[in-house]
């Protein structure tokens, strides 16, 4: 009998080990599937997030492409300055400082057409200045339009080395008007947005 104990041990060690790996196995499995469904769950959160914020931001769009069609540019550039004030203090001054640090780099070199141009799926952007309340009117209202990139400019893109990109990515788009062709045109165009950085500035 006692042999047959110590020659069963070996045996029972064998089977034991082997039942640890697999109770370790499936515990490391059921980890893996417990992970890959959170993952999944937050994706798919983040996705409903993203067209939420998406459909908001659409909204805001047409509400501004409405103002700036009842009331022009200039009205509609001091609605958007005082939706701004929603804010808290901070976030405005942060807002109007990116702001005015924008418009005042465009005037003192208008002619860089890098400054003028914004990719309105950029993050940095997005973060700093366009989901904020009152800032794409405000844009709009200066005179950024908004373009697709096959509708950019002839030339623009490789000018300024966009690189690829989807043909309906879209872009705020500032024109300069020619300033040899239609000088008093440019004249106004560098005064009125002289004036609004200084207006910003002063805001700050």
């Amino acid at each position: 009998r006692l042999a047959a104990e110590a020659a069963r041990k070996p045996l029972d060690e064998l089977m034991a080990a082997n039942q640890q790996r697999l109770d370790a196995q499936k515990a490391a499995e059921e980890e893996a599937r417990r992970k890959a469904e959170e993952e999944t769950r937050a994706e798919r959160e983040a996705e409903e997030e993203r067209k939420a914020e998406e459909e908001t931001l659409l909204r805001a769009e047409q509400e501004c492409e409405r103002r700036l069609a009842e009331v022009g540019a200039d009205e509609a550039c001091a609605e958007a300055l005082t939706s701004m004030l929603a804010a808290s203090v901070g976030t405005y001054r942060e807002v109007v400082e990116g702001l005015h640090s924008m418009l005042g780099t465009i005037a003192a070199e208008p002619a860089d057409a890098r400054l003028r141009l914004i990719r309105v799926g950029n993050e940095v952007f997005q973060k700093s200045l366009g989901r904020h309340p009152g800032v794409w009117q405000f844009l709009r209202g200066i005179g950024f339009k908004v373009l697709t990139r096959e509708a950019l400019p002839e030339g623009l893109p490789a000018a300024l080395s966009l690189g690829t990109g989807p043909p309906l990515e879209r872009f705020l788009w500032f024109k300069e008007p020619n300033m040899m062709e239609a000088y008093e045109e440019w004249a106004d165009w560098h005064k009125r947005l002289t004036a609004v950085a200084n207006f910003l500035q002063g805001l700050q």
